[in-house]
This record gives structure tokens, C-alpha cells and sequence, in this order.
């Protein structure tokens, strides 16, 4: 069986990171397996595989530590400007941006 090169190891990297999903991870690794080897091909597999490193972050809000947003911010002025850092932050007509805030003061 192959699938396209380097799923395997984000697959690891992401499990490295979430030890308790290992075992169910596991489980449907090997009920795929057994498909395939009673005649059910490897798409679905390998299309499985290719998704999981998403499904298993799905709804996690890590910001990637190379991205920062800044706002310059006046002291005499209210509040200028949000920022939804994650998507379940996100306001009306403002994408949640997957950013640290960093606020500097003008």
C-alpha cells in the first residue's frame, strides 16, 4: 500500500501532539486496512490519511508563532479596532485570523 509522500509523518507530528487520539486513531487506521484488504481499494484510505492532521486540530486555535498582528493604540481614544484570534471569536463581518494580538502603546 502507498500514499503520497510525507502523510504519514504529519499524521505522526499531529499525534505527537495529541497522545490521547493515538488508540482511536489506531482503530480506524485498521478498520481502513482491513477494507482495503478484502477488496475495497485504498481511495477512501488514503483519503482518510490525507485528511486526518485537520480533523484531529479541527476547532483548536494555535496561533502560528512566525504571525503577529499589531495596533497601535491612543491613549485618549476608546478602543479602536477588534481582532477575532480564533473562529469561534469571530465577529460579524471579521474573520477570525489565527494571529497574536500584540497591542503597542503610541
Amino acid at each position: 500500500v502507498a500514499f503520497e509522500p510525507g502523510v504519514a509523518d504529519d499524521v505522526e507530528t499531529v499525534l505527537a501532539g495529541y497522545p490521547d487520539k493515538i488508540e482511536q486513531v489506531t482503530i480506524d487506521n485498521l478498520a481502513w486496512c482491513t477494507k482495503a484488504m478484502t477488496g475495497a481499494g485504498t481511495d477512501g484510505w488514503g483519503a482518510w490519511l490525507i485528511g486526518l492532521p485537520a480533523a484531529l486540530t479541527k476547532d483548536e486555535c494555535r496561533a502560528p508563532l512566525d504571525q503577529a498582528m499589531y495596533m497601535y493604540l491612543e491613549l485618549t481614544t476608546g478602543w479602536q479596532g477588534g481582532a477575532s484570534i480564533c473562529a469561534d471569536d469571530a465577529s460579524p463581518g471579521m474573520p477570525a485570523l489565527g494571529f497574536r494580538l500584540i497591542v503597542a502603546m503610541a
